[in-house]
């Protein structure tokens, strides 16, 4: 049996810490990314970010307060035409910022399964540094598992919660007129099934526990001090 490998504990839990901050930021710099595209001013927080689309609201919330009637009769009004418009084109901008973030995390985490792949294929026989950062970027799938799980956990711990899923998988179901769990569950699944691989396919057996230990200890501290400490104070 494999002992826990204390030297490399510290330096995996290390890099738990800093790839835990580094894929909440590079997460929400996806939704950033999006946002400016099209034309919105935005705002990075530690774990979220804001755009502005304060403009085209109003506008939706002043034909809404002026036909009112109008509109939940649905019968045709003179600025029909363009409310419809405004209220689509939001809804359909919504949808590209919620899709952002999952589309970095997954694309990152797709990179890292083609570094390890590459790296196999190049030299099997040995694990460097490439290796390890291919085994950490495909760990960007984790996000997906630990959303998932979180969600249903809050649905758990206080039934009065509105669903079991939550999050941009949740938004991203809502505007495609999905169930609202179809997002969360495909994603979640498919990042167990990754991290499983790169855990058991791609990682030396002799690593394996010192990795799944300082994984757990690392995620958690990471995730802690970024969340709770450290995140708040410099991006509020």
């Amino acid at each position: 049996m494999h002992k826990i490998r204390l030297k490399l504990s510290v330096h995996l839990i290390v890099a738990f810490v800093a790839f835990t901050v580094i894929g909440t930021l590079s997460h929400e710099l996806g939704h950033m990314a999006i946002a400016k595209a099209l034309g919105y001013s935005t705002t990075l927080h530690y774990a979220s970010i804001n755009y502005d689309y304060s403009e085209s609201n109003s506008r939706i919330n002043e034909i809404y307060s002026q036909y009112h009637d109008e509109i939940k009769e649905g019968i045709d009004f003179p600025l029909k035409e363009e409310y419809e418009s405004l209220f689509k084109k939001q809804r359909s901008n919504g949808l590209l910022v919620s899709l952002g973030g999952p589309l970095q995390t997954c694309l990152t985490g797709l990179i890292g399964i083609l570094l390890l792949i590459y790296q196999r294929k190049k030299n099997p026989n040995r694990f460097n540094r490439w290796n390890w950062l291919g085994v950490f970027l495909a760990l960007f799938w984790l996000r997906e598992i630990f959303n998932l799980t979180i969600s249903a956990a809050s649905k758990l711990l206080n039934p009065k919660s509105l669903s079991f899923f939550g999050g941009d998988e949740l938004f991203i179901a809502y505007y495609l007129n999905l169930w609202e769990g179809s997002v969360a569950l495909f994603l979640g699944i498919i990042g167990l099934i990754i991290s499983l691989l790169v855990i058991f396919k791609y990682l030396p057996v002799q690593f394996r526990p010192t990795f799944i230990f300082s994984g757990l200890i690392g995620g958690g501290l990471g995730y802690y001090l970024w969340i709770y400490q450290v995140g708040p104070l410099i991006l509020p």
